[in-house]
């Protein structure tokens, strides 16, 4: 059996990852606790709208 580690799952509605830039919030924000936790936690990205989510291409979800 592997070994027991922590683990958490961490879903941020309303986090979404986009090129930097003047337009985007959170590439302007201090973010100092998630930037460390990117840089140092495996991590990954989800799809949330369109034909991933089950709806026409290009239709952005409603959460």
């Amino acid at each position: 059996m592997a070994p027991r580690y922590p683990l958490a799952l961490i879903v941020l509605d309303g986090w979404g990852c986009a090129p930097d830039g003047p337009a985007n919030a959170l590439s302007l924000a201090s973010t100092p606790a998630m930037d460390r936790l990117w840089e140092t936690s495996p991590h990954t990205t989800v799809e949330a709208s369109g034909a991933a989510v089950g709806l026409p291409a290009g239709q952005i979800g409603n959460s």
